[in-house]
């Protein structure tokens, strides 16, 4: 496998000039597989809560 070291933001438009061809977390969403964001939202607020 040949690395082009190339790199590939995930947030940039998939076709060039077009905001809204979708980026690459468009297409690696899974609804399958739980969002990262939501454990770390509620181990945020786990914490806030032990605090107060």
């Amino acid at each position: 496998m040949k690395n082009t070291g190339r790199h590939v933001s995930m947030d940039a438009p998939l076709a060039a000039g077009d905001d809204n061809a979708g980026s690459m977390y468009d297409v690696m969403e899974s609804d399958d597989s739980p969002s990262p964001e939501n454990g770390l939202l509620h181990e945020s607020f786990t914490q806030k809560s032990k605090v107060h």
